[in-house]
Order: C-alpha cells, then sequence, then structure tokens
C-alpha cells in the first residue's frame, strides 16, 4: 500500500506528507494507517447499507453493522462495546485537554460519518446526540421520518432548548415504525400515510401506547395523541412534496388519510386517550405545604443568600458563585410560584434592564399590599 500511494499518488497532500518522514520511522507509519483508515471509512460510507464493511478488528461471529461506529479521531470502524476503550488509547486523539465530566462517545463518534443527501449538518449532529439504539436506527432509516425532523428543525432549530423536543418526537415515531414491523406489514412510515393501511397504524398506535381493551384505557395515553399529531402533519408533509414532484398519486393517498385521520381517529385513539389523561387526573391529589413550612424554607434561602453573599465579598469562588445563583434561582421560583422552566427561560439581559424605578401604576392596582411589599424585598 505504501509503495502504491507513493508512486500514484504522490500529489495528494497527505500521501506528500507521509513519504517527507524517513522510512520506518513512526511519523511515517502513522500518517499511512491514517491514510488506510481514512481509505476504509469512505468505503465503509459507501456499502454499510448492504451489511458490508471494513471494521479495524474482524470480529469472530457475524456481526450487525448497527453494531459498529468510527472512530472521530482514526476513523477506524470498530465495535460500539470496544469503542470507549480504543478512543483512551487512540493514538490520532488530538492532545488538548477534554473537558471535565462524562463524554457521550458513541454521540461524538456518530457524528464522524457524513450525514446523507439532503440533510443539513446540523439535523445530523442533533440527531447523534441521541442514544445509539434501535429506535435511533429506525429514525435515520426512514426518509418521512428524516424529512418530518427537518421540518422540526427549521421550525424549532434556532433555539437549543427545543433540541430535545426535537428527539423526542423522532423518537416517538422511530418506536412506531419498530412496532409496526414487528406486528403489521408496514415497513416504512411512508406505508403508514396510505388510506388502505390506516386500521394498521390504529393497531400500531395502540400497542405501542399500551391500551388495554378490558378497561377501554391506555397506560401512555399522551403517546397516542403526540404520534397522531406527527402522523398528520407527516401526510401534509407528503402531499406537499409529492406535488412539487408531480406524483399525484402519492398526493392523493396522503389527502385521502388524513381525511380519514379526521374522520375516525378521535373515535378509535383521541376519546379513550383524553378519557385516561382526565381519570388520571382526578386520582391524583394536589399537595399543599403548610404555611410554617413555606415561611422556614424563605428564611433558610435568606440566611443561604447573605452567608454566600459575604464570602464573595471577601474572597471569589466559583463555587460559591454556583451555590448563590442556585439560590437566587430558587427564590425567584418560589416568587414566580409558576413552572422553573418558564423562570430558566428569563435572559440576564432582560434581567439586567429591569427597571425598579419604574412604577407600572396598572398593574400594582391589581396587587395587594403583602404582594406589592413582597415585590419591593424581593427586587
Amino acid at each position: 500500500m505504501a509503495r502504491h500511494l507513493e508512486c500514484a499518488h504522490q500529489d495528494k497532500p497527505d500521501v506528500a506528507r507521509a513519504v517527507s518522514f524517513p522510512k520506518y520511522s513512526k511519523e511515517r507509519r502513522m500518517c499511512m494507517e491514517h491514510l488506510r483508515n481514512k481509505g476504509n471509512f469512505a468505503h465503509n460510507v459507501e456499502v454499510l447499507n448492504s451489511g458490508v464493511g471494513i471494521p479495524r478488528k474482524q470480529p469472530k461471529d457475524e456481526s450487525q453493522v448497527q453494531n459498529f461506529l468510527h472512530c472521530a479521531y482514526c476513523q477506524g470502524f470498530f465495535t460500539k462495546k470496544v469503542l470507549w476503550r480504543h478512543r483512551k488509547i487512540c493514538k490520532f486523539k488530538p492532545s488538548i485537554p477534554l473537558k471535565p465530566g462524562r463524554t457521550r462517545v458513541q454521540a461524538l463518534c456518530g457524528f464522524a460519518a457524513p450525514p446523507p443527501p439532503g440533510v443539513k449538518e446540523q439535523l445530523w449532529k442533533l440527531l447523534n446526540k441521541m442514544v445509539q439504539d434501535e429506535v435511533y436506527f429506525a429514525v435515520k432509516s426512514d426518509p418521512c421520518i428524516m424529512e418530518y425532523g427537518e421540518h422540526l428543525y427549521n421550525r424549532l432549530g434556532y433555539d437549543p432548548r427545543k433540541h430535545e423536543y426535537i428527539r423526542q418526537k423522532l423518537r416517538q415515531l422511530g418506536r412506531l415504525l419498530i412496532c409496526s414491523r414487528k406486528n403489521t406489514p408496514l415497513k416504512m412510515i411512508q406505508d403508514h400515510i396510505k388510506p388502505a393501511n390506516f386500521m394498521y397504524v390504529i393497531e400500531a398506535v395502540k400497542d405501542i401506547a399500551g391500551y388495554n381493551s378490558e378497561t377501554d384505557a391506555y397506560r401512555c395515553p399522551s403517546l397516542a395523541l403526540k404520534i397522531g399529531y406527527s402522523l398528520k402533519k407527516i401526510s401534509m408533509l407528503v402531499e406537499s412534496r409529492a406535488n412539487v414532484q408531480s406524483d399525484y398519486s402519492a398526493a392523493k393517498d396522503a389527502r385521502i388519510f388524513r381525511n380519514v385521520y379526521e374522520a375516525r381517529w378521535n373515535a378509535l385513539i383521541s376519546a379513550a386517550s383524553l378519557r385516561t389523561l382526565q381519570e388520571s387526573k382526578w386520582n391524583t391529589p394536589q399537595l399543599l405545604p403548610f404555611t410554617k413550612d413555606v415561611q422556614t424554607l424563605h428564611s433558610f434561602l435568606d440566611a443561604q443568600q447573605e452567608e454566600l453573599f459575604s464570602q464573595l465579598s471577601s474572597e471569589t469562588s466559583p463555587q460559591t458563585r454556583a451555590q448563590l445563583t442556585k439560590v437566587i434561582l430558587t427564590k425567584v421560583i418560589l416568587f414566580n410560584r409558576r413552572r422553573s422552566g418558564e423562570v430558566s427561560k428569563i435572559p440576564v439581559s432582560a434581567y439586567l434592564s429591569h427597571n425598579p424605578s419604574d412604577p407600572q401604576e396598572k398593574v400594582n392596582l391589581a396587587l395587594s399590599d403583602l404582594e406589592k411589599k413582597a415585590e419591593k424585598a424581593e427586587f
């Protein structure tokens, strides 16, 4: 291989760099190994869908392509079980120290493979942060799910806090696809959008949501509702794409599927799902804290805030600053009396731009004397 590269491809920058080192030197050997890995990587990207590839080490038994991943550094092909061990000793790993904390090796190495044609690199990066399991491969293998992911990313991808929501929506469809492949003739999400297969879709959704025919209730009713919304949206995407491609037969199927969905989905899925959700709320009593407990919590937070602030005044410490931030966040959440996620979305710029001298007369008219005092005490 080295002789062939030197004779036939010496005009390539990587080959020229490799042959510039003395023969039998460590640097030359590493460069040649990296070139071999790059060639195997390019070959694997083309043929992996057929189940044939060139792993770094040949497995003893027959293995599935889903059990292999490329190393992000040397581009060698390894099984998932040994990939983390190889990553620690990889000769091509950069010398930059890694950030402290847990590193998701499979997600990092999954991103090393190039995205399929028509898939944005940002969406591909978002997908590869999923757990590399059966659902992940079902999502990547289905064009309709990927198209739906592209649609969601175009709408919500600008906000990193929505990325997990996008992944969850795609994983729901991946789970549906796996269930359909096991229990019905449906093999792709495109098959779910055909009106003739509507009852197969109902069967798969009931199965994945844990429907109990005796009690007419679902184990996970919200999942059935969410999958229904996603399938309806996918039918719209399929219809619009089919019209652009002049595939009027597929467009007609998607349109008729949506008509059937509107006519029968509520009776077959939504009614029992919504009833299950409503009944679960009846059996979930709302627990209210005692006044004394609330007072104790506020007193503790005030004491912690004063103590941490005095520590920062005498000596700056990242740990103390982080603890003070958590205390202040807790106080704002308690004062807001709403979901903690709402407070987490407040940017620092909005907090700094707050004008305490602004009387906000219209707002103050709706507040009691106690609430006005609490507002002044907090802010």
